[in-house]
């Protein structure tokens, strides 16, 4: 009965992504991609035909337009575009407003797969809790459905896939400490953490790093460090020859200023957010329970911190205590290097979209305790549960756009406020 009911929820999941992924170009972020993947299927180049069709997140290097994003998840895109040019003559037109299949099929196979993918490993990492079957479906569904993950489940965007890789990681690790450490475990561990880097730099590097100084002081994990180092290495390589072949740069484009100043380049004049000089010490109020927050958009998450005290503090599932302070310290050193490396939040972006990549971490310490801070805290859960669905939703109607709201006469970036302001538009007109 168990293997039919698992079953039946793949298959209700696989529909929910069919149906949820979006056949359009949602904005500026997802069009930096859209061009690569165009010029790798058509003209089997990086380079991008800036000149005819301009657009912000490029850069100049050698003598050549490219995206600005990282290239992985562009040639994978290539890969699914491929099959739709040469095989079904599906043409990508760019356009945000009409539809295309080929954008349908790109957004479903890496943005839908990767959800499938997170959904999978999360709903595994909870059968070491003895939840039962029930919690173990309803929290993996309402990972994603209360959470910014399903805000950009319809764009094309690096966070998501990302988010998916780590967590897949952490499965492993979570699985050696569980069921016994073995080179093949620690192998796939450092694997998935590279692919992740190579589609997400910023955000996995501090993980890959800080994991291998747990790894290399707990005696357990240290028998087969080299397995672990070896898994990084293969997407760590390919990463790096992409990008060399690329923009002939070895490390992401945002380490180098000078591929951003060329004529007609959006960053010689920026305007809006991307003007914005914050003090520190606010952007990050503000990435964390402020205009962007984390924990304001995705409310459910304040219970990770119940979950946290129960580990550090109260002593509690001792045996993955030293796997979560690594977590959570590469989580605040992460937080730190987006404070003082950004200052726009992502650009017209709803929420801390740059935060992405950990919230399943955040929510698999909510989930371990769900029992429980269903039964003490039920009302306080129902309701924040409530709003970060209906936050999650708001942000999926439109991600990229009416991120403003005018109170007293004056813009302030709040997306939320934002949003209602563009739903009293639609039910308005």
């Amino acid at each position: 009965m168990g293997k039919k009911i698992k079953i039946f929820y793949l298959i209700v999941l696989v529909l929910v992504v069919f149906i949820t992924t979006k056949p359009y170009i949602l904005g500026q972020n997802d069009l930096s991609r859209y061009y690569a993947i165009i010029a790798l299927t058509e003209r089997h180049t990086f380079a991008v035909d800036f000149e005819n069709h301009p657009f912000v997140d490029a850069v100049y290097a050698h003598g050549k337009y490219y995206s600005s994003k990282p290239p992985v998840l562009s040639l994978l895109g290539a890969g699914v575009y491929w099959v739709m040019y040469h095989l079904f003559q599906q043409k990508l037109y760019i356009s945000t407003i009409y539809e295309n299949l080929s954008v349908y099929f790109i957004n479903l196979v890496l943005i839908g797969g990767s959800i499938i993918l997170l959904i999978i490993f999360f709903f595994k990492s909870l059968k070491y809790y003895n939840l039962e079957d029930k919690n173990r479906y309803f929290l993996s569904s309402i990972l994603v459905l209360s959470t910014l993950i399903f805000s950009y489940s319809g764009a094309l965007n690096n966070h998501i896939p990302c988010a998916a890789l780590i967590f897949a990681a952490f499965y492993y690790l979570l699985k050696q400490i569980k069921e016994g450490y073995t080179q093949g475990r620690a192998f796939v561990s450092g694997f998935y953490l590279a692919a992740a880097f190579a589609v997400e730099p910023l955000s996995s590097i501090f993980f890959i790093f800080c994991l291998f100084i747990f790894q290399f002081f707990n005696i357990n994990f240290r028998r087969h460090l080299f397995y672990y180092i070896f898994g990084l290495a293969p997407m760590f390589i390919f990463y790096a020859l992409l990008n060399i072949y690329s923009i002939g740069r070895l490390l992401p484009t945002y380490f180098y200023k000078d591929l951003y100043n060329f004529p007609g380049s959006y960053w010689l004049n920026p305007i809006g957010f991307d003007v914005l000089s914050q003090p520190k010490i606010i952007y990050l109020f503000n990435l964390l329970v402020g205009t962007h927050g984390l924990f304001i958009y995705s409310p459910i998450l304040i219970f990770f911190f119940y979950g946290l005290k129960k580990i550090i503090i109260n002593q509690e599932k001792r045996e993955i205590k030293g796997l979560t302070y690594t977590i959570v310290i590469s989580i605040i050193i992460y937080i730190i290097s987006v404070v003082f490396i950004t200052k726009n939040f992502g650009g017209d972006a709803y929420g801390a979209r740059w935060f992405i990549s950990f919230v399943p971490l955040l929510f698999f310490y909510l989930a371990i305790y769900y029992p429980e801070i269903k039964k003490r805290y039920h009302i306080l859960f129902v309701l924040l549960l409530v709003l970060s669905i209906i936050f999650s939703i708001l942000g999926y109607l439109k991600p990229w756009s009416y991120n403003a709201a005018i109170m007293f006469g004056k813009i302030y970036y709040i997306p939320l406020l934002g949003k209602f302001g563009y739903l009293s538009d639609i039910f308005l007109r």
